[in-house]
C-alpha cells in the first residue's frame, strides 16, 4: 500500500503572470463562502464544529474579500504582506478606499472584526472555540456578501 501524497503549494505570481493577485483572493474568498454557506444551512446539524468552523469561516471570507478589494484598487500593495491582520489593511487603505473607511467609521463592525481576527489565530489548533450572538454573526456574514457586491462592482465579475 503505498502513501498518499499531499501537495501543497503557493501560487506564486510572476510579473506579467496572467493571473493577477486580486483575482486569486477573490476566488479564495468566494470559495470560503460557499463553505460558510454550506456550514449555515446544516447549523442545526452540528456541534462543536459550530464553535470551531464557523467563526473562522466568516473571517476567511471577510479577510479574502479586503485583500481582493485593496490589491484591485492599489496595484503597488501586497497585501500578503498583512498575513491575517485584517484590521492592518483596513487601518493602512482606509483614507484611500471608500468601503475600508466606513468599515473603520462603523465602531461596532470594526470591533466585530477585531474580536474575529482573533479567531483565526486562537481557533486553528482546537484550543479555543468561539460563540458569538446571532445578531453579530449575522452582521458579519453580512459584510461578506457587502465585500463580495463592491469587488463585483469594482472587477464587472460575478461572485
Amino acid at each position: 500500500m503505498s502513501t498518499p501524497i499531499i501537495e501543497t503549494k503557493f501560487i506564486k505570481f510572476s510579473k506579467g503572470g496572467h493571473i493577477p493577485k486580486w483575482r486569486q483572493y477573490f476566488t479564495g474568498a468566494g470559495a470560503w463562502l460557499e463553505v460558510l454557506e454550506i456550514l449555515m444551512d446544516n447549523k442545526d446539524r452540528l456541534t462543536w464544529g459550530r464553535f470551531y468552523a464557523v467563526q473562522p469561516t466568516i473571517m476567511f471570507c471577510v479577510e479574502l474579500y479586503i485583500k481582493a478589494i485593496a490589491s484591485y484598487t492599489h496595484k503597488k500593495i501586497k497585501a500578503s504582506d498583512y498575513g491575517h491582520d485584517t484590521v492592518k489593511v483596513l487601518n493602512d487603505l482606509s483614507d484611500k478606499i471608500f468601503i475600508f473607511k466606513k468599515i473603520k467609521q462603523n465602531d461596532k463592525l470594526f470591533g466585530l472584526i477585531k474580536e474575529y481576527q482573533k479567531t483565526i489565530y486562537n481557533t486553528r489548533f482546537g484550543e479555543t472555540s468561539v460563540s458569538i450572538n446571532g445578531e453579530d454573526e449575522a452582521f458579519m456574514i453580512k459584510l461578506a456578501y457587502d465585500l463580495n457586491k463592491e469587488m463585483c462592482v469594482l472587477s464587472g465579475l460575478r461572485g
